[in-house]
């Protein structure tokens, strides 16, 4: 028996109710590779090496943003595979030199595939972006969906389409516009926590004022920075 046929109402709404279960869901595989992520940067032994890391890419940013962007793009997708490899190899029980193979493969394939194709990718992450921040934005686009089906829908592709246009079209006068402010800020923070630390090891005081305390993670030096609504500050830059 054949099943029965959605009306036009239910097909444009249940894209909208699967965006907001990606968005909320714990079990999905995106989740699970956050909050392995989150833990990973709140480990106290790489907390020198993260720190340096954003030291260099922030002056990076501070020098030239537009002209490095490709390159950091790609590192960070090549970060970011090795991340899911190598949590993947952990989930799976494979050895050491099983679990590095494959993340050496993850790195070299996501890398030469996104430096080859950047510019494809660059609509990637536009529609991306567009499409978290209309969804951010489109609590009043479900309100209106629960009466009108298909507000949500267009919301969301009007979102990603903005998003792909800005990030093709006007990528470099948008990143000559927010690489000074993503570099100082990163600079700011890496070089507070370096030197707090490093001061701690030679000194063996924990506290410097006004610098951030010595065993207080990167991501909460980064954090403290930016206040405590971190999300409205980026926004607002």
């Amino acid at each position: 028996v054949a099943p029965p046929l959605a009306l036009p109402g239910e097909m444009l709404t249940l894209p909208c109710s699967d965006i907001a279960n990606l968005t909320s869901s714990v079990s999905t595989p995106s989740a699970a590779y956050l909050a392995s992520f989150n833990t990973w940067l709140r480990e106290d032994c790489y907390q020198p090496v993260l720190a340096l890391m954003a030291l260099v890419i922030g002056s990076f940013c501070v020098y030239d943003g537009p002209r490095v962007w490709q390159t950091l793009f790609t590192g960070a997708v090549a970060v970011a595979a090795a991340g899911i490899a190598c949590y993947e190899g952990g989930q799976h029980d494979m050895a050491l030199a099983s679990r590095a193979m494959l993340v050496v493969q993850a790195v070299v394939i996501a890398y030469w595939a996104t430096w080859m194709g950047f510019e494809g990718t660059q609509v990637v992450l536009g529609a991306l972006l567009g499409n978290v921040a209309a969804y951010g934005l489109g609590g009043w686009a479900r309100f209106v969906d629960a009466h009108l089906p298909g507000v949500a829908l267009s919301w969301y592709t009007a979102g990603a389409a903005l998003g792909v246009l800005v990030v093709t079209t006007w990528r470099r006068p948008l990143l000559a516009a927010l690489s000074p402010l993503l570099g100082g800020f990163l600079f700011a923070a890496a070089g507070g926590a370096l030197l707090a630390r490093g001061l701690a090891v030679l000194t063996d005081e924990e506290d410097f004022s006004p610098l951030p305390p010595a065993d207080l993670p990167f991501t909460g030096v980064a954090g403290a920075l930016l206040g405590e609504d971190s999300p409205a500050v980026l926004a607002g830059h």
